[in-house]
């Protein structure tokens, strides 16, 4: 410790150099950190959806969607909270229910002779439709919409449309109409309407044919985006989400069965599904980790791109573009730290290395003196190399108090980069006393600055 002391400015140049060099190694060790953190909570924190297009990636609806496809993408573990939606076309016939219970007689529309039906069905053709769907923040109207007007009847929601027809109250098919035909029907929300479907049927009550009728409540309304008065109503109304979904009260989250799990269609399933189509279908990825694989899964299944067709004429886009940005950006940072540190970290070693050396070849003097007193080489070695181990350390410790009160935690990465300085500085000192050592005491003496 006296020699310590007797070095003076000459022995506070070690431990400044390694409270330096502690601060230098916090700061790269936190910015490696901060980029893998950042990365983590994009992957953790991004939702990537996907949907079904046309060749030229321009529709997200009217599309013809095979739901035995949909089937197997959705148990394939890989999406979410699948939406899809069907649509029919309809005819307004009137309010056949109002909501203090009010009934009303409704004249059915009935089939004509000849071509005129033929008018009819084209005038329904060119009319707007009934949607059906699981959500309706998915549909093509909404796809692009950030947020939808709504308003409800008490105890409804837009959950309904997730809901199997069998939950609802009275086991009424409840549904979702634009304000704009709300106000030119006179319709308020609560009552039941009616509508007609291009189908015919033979009524017994008015022994004629007609067109098949639909009775649906009105439980919440919208300000629709598109030029239509669409209707929309739970996806269950016609199509049974069972074979789909299983037997879940929502349509919504990851599937409860993939096919690691075990899951499998069986013929009558296949048979089903095999007669429904969709019009539109949106998801989300379940794990944006795994959007790679994801993509190659696409592809072997046989999967359209855009503007290249597959073996199935079907085409899926993931809205990844801004995700891969953001990613591709933080990796190459991640990549030019990994090129630059271990150059930096070499050069704070070799600077370790040189110091010590420079720091025992200028106590030459000390040397001489206690060789000269009678001090054994092993006395010699142990006295030079505690008092650099002590300097060294004392400087880290002081590095690490500072990095504390300035910037927080020492993450490990920190830790192992010190004792790697430490090493390094060690590992100098012990070869410069070892050779200042070795030496004979006129020979120290006669060596010059």
């Amino acid at each position: 410790m006296l020699s310590i002391l007797r070095g003076g400015a000459r022995s506070a140049i070690v431990p400044v150099v390694a409270a330096v060099v502690v601060f230098f190694f916090g700061q790269t060790a936190n910015t490696s950190n901060s980029y893998h953190k950042q990365l983590s909570e994009i992957y953790k924190n991004t939702t990537i959806t996907g949907y079904f297009t046309d060749i030229n990636g321009k529709q997200v609806g009217n599309l013809q969607v095979e739901a035995a496809n949909i089937n197997s993408l959705y148990h394939s573990g890989y999406i979410t909270d699948l939406s899809v939606s069907w649509d029919m076309k309809y005819y307004y016939l009137g309010i056949s229910r109002f909501a203090d219970g009010t009934e009303r007689e409704i004249e059915p529309l009935y089939v004509p002779q000849g071509f005129a039906a033929e008018t009819i069905r084209n005038h329904m053709q060119r009319g707007p439709s009934i949607v059906g769907t699981n959500d309706i923040r998915t549909v093509p109207e909404f796809f692009y919409s950030d947020n939808i007007i709504m308003e409800f009847i008490d105890g409804f929601d837009e959950s309904f449309l997730a809901k199997p027809t069998g939950d609802m109250p009275d086991n009424e098919v409840c549904c979702m109409i634009p304000t704009s035909l709300m106000k030119e029907k006179g319709i308020n929300l609560g009552d039941t309407i009616r509508v007609a479907t291009d189908e015919t049927v033979y009524s017994e009550k008015y022994g004629a044919e007609i067109f098949y009728e639909i009775d649906l409540k009105v439980v919440g309304c919208f300000e629709k985006q598109g030029s239509e008065d669409l209707i929309y109503v739970p996806l269950s109304m016609v199509f049974d989400t069972e074979r789909i979904w299983g037997k879940r009260d929502m349509l919504t989250g990851a599937p409860e069965e993939t096919f690691d799990t075990g899951y499998t269609a069986g013929p009558e399933q296949n048979g089903y599904l095999s007669r429904f189509t969709f019009k539109s279908a949106v998801f989300k990825l379940a794990d944006t980790g795994k959007l790679s694989e994801f993509k190659d899964y696409l592809e072997k299944a046989g999967y359209s791109q855009v503007n290249k067709i597959g073996n199935i004429r079907e085409f899926v886009v993931l809205r990844d573009q801004k995700f891969n940005n953001v990613v591709n950006n933080i990796n190459q940072q991640i990549r030019y730290l990994n090129v630059l540190y271990p150059c930096l970290y070499v050069l704070v070693g070799i600077i370790a290395v040189i110091i010590s050396y420079l720091m025992t070849a200028s106590r030459r003097m000390e040397f001489a003196v206690m060789r000269g007193l009678g001090t054994t080489k092993r006395q010699t070695f142990f006295s030079f190399f505690a008092e650099q181990v002590i300097l060294s350390a004392a400087g880290c410790v002081l590095g690490l108090i500072v990095w504390r009160l300035l910037a927080g935690t020492v993450i490990p990465m920190h830790r192992v980069l010190i004792t790697g300085f430490l090493v390094c500085y060690f590992t100098g000192s012990a070869v410069s006393v070892s050779i200042m050592n070795g030496r004979a005491v006129s020979e120290i003496l006669s060596d010059r600055d």
